[in-house]
């Protein structure tokens, strides 16, 4: 996680306070310190209401050699309705668009939106994502502040997804905020991705002309330059410091209902005396009982998952006879489930999209084993195409 916070620093050299959440994120970072990123990267993304078809793998992934500027008119209306709700601080609506937000990012918000009066010249930058109906997006956006004549270009990135609706919404567990301070779990393949887009040309060139006319809006408005450089960051550190005051007394708090809970069993403890003995006599047995009961379980368990390992080492062997090269391949004709084992019934390891190719690892009746994410699964054979 370390090598994100890393380019949040690289980005500020180039782009200063032109991308505001950045800017502010790195404030966070540099008084919260390293202990505040919890993050951890996980092989499957938590939110529950994104897309199950893969579309292509990291390897294979190719991103787009242009943006395409304000031309998705969905994407275009899901950031107008975000940076309204934003800047109007509006806490249901942004929950709606962006999912998961938490209850210190929405605490966060509320801070910044206090100064803003608007949020205008909204334009989104989109490259197609990971999955069918994702997106990277680059927003560029100006803020007006009340009784201040010029207002604060500004940059800021998404990831955007489509829900099984139908529906565009906002990843928020790769926003800016997230991957600055920490608390979700990502998928490793997203991440990746996220680090490489940052790294894109054109990215970059995004930035140095947000940045080039946020220098030219501060060098001519000295309220502007005092707003964004003092003002603001001055009112974060406060919000930061509030929350690491709260924290604290949490697990204060947190400490001395446990030591009371502590004090309360021993004394529980103590005038139950022979009684709880004889109660723990008796726990002993069962336990020892159960013990054994488990352990003739376990041997049994374990004897039938070595029968099915046998068995699927047989397959195997099998199947690199009738493939001598090694290197058959097959494609999905269809969106296709990969199975566990071969059977309808069997566990649903994930989706295919139709036109993927796959290795060929042999067959078993009337299914056909591929080689999936490290290890192999069952595809049926009706939906699948042999290729060269």
């Amino acid at each position: 996680m370390q090598s994100l916070l890393d380019n949040i620093a690289k980005y500020k050299k180039y782009i200063g306070a032109a991308a505001v959440l950045i800017v502010f994120i790195a404030v966070l970072v540099m008084t919260n310190g390293a202990s505040k990123n919890k993050k951890e990267v996980a092989d499957d993304t938590q939110n529950s209401n994104a897309t199950e078809i893969t579309e292509v793998s990291v390897e294979d992934f190719e991103f787009d050699t242009e943006f395409e500027e304000n031309s998705n008119e969905a994407v275009n209306e899901l950031f107008g309705k975000y940076y309204s709700a934003y800047a109007g601080n509006d806490e249901d609506a942004l929950k709606a668009l962006a999912t998961p937000m938490t209850d210190e990012e929405l605490s966060y918000i509320s801070v910044l939106s206090k100064y803003y009066k608007e949020i205008t010249d909204i334009k989104t930058y989109t490259k197609k994502g990971l999955t069918e109906g994702s997106y990277f997006v680059s927003v560029s956006y100006k803020i007006k502040f009340d009784k201040i004549k010029k207002e604060a270009p500004a940059l800021d990135f998404f990831y955007v997804e489509t829900d099984k609706k139908g529906d565009l919404y906002i990843n928020n567990t790769y926003s800016l905020y997230n991957l600055g301070v920490g608390g979700e779990t990502l998928d490793t393949d997203i991440y990746a991705l996220i680090q490489q887009y940052m790294q894109q040309e054109d990215f970059i060139s995004l930035q140095e002309k947000v940045q080039a006319e946020y220098d030219k809006a501060v060098k001519k408005d000295e309220d502007l330059a005092k707003m964004m450089q003092v003002t603001l960051q001055k009112a974060i550190l406060e919000w930061s410091d509030e929350n690491k005051k709260a924290a604290a007394e949490k697990k204060d708090d947190a400490k001395e209902e446990e030591t009371t809970k502590e004090e309360t069993t021993e004394k529980d403890d103590t005038e139950e005396g022979t009684t709880k003995e004889e109660e723990k006599d008796s726990e002993e047995k069962d336990s020892e009982e159960k013990d054994s009961e488990e352990k003739d379980s376990e041997e049994e368990k374990d004897s039938e998952e070595k029968d099915s390992e046998e068995e699927d080492s047989k397959d195997e062997e099998s199947d690199d006879s009738e493939d001598s090269d090694g290197n058959s391949y097959v494609k999905t004709k269809d969106i296709v489930n990969v199975r566990k084992k071969p059977s309808v019934d069997a566990k649903a390891l994930g989706k295919l999209r139709e036109g993927v190719k796959l290795t060929k690892l042999g067959e078993k009746g009337d299914w056909t084993i591929i080689k999936y994410n490290g290890g192999k699964g069952y595809v049926k054979t009706e939906f699948l195409k042999a290729v060269k």
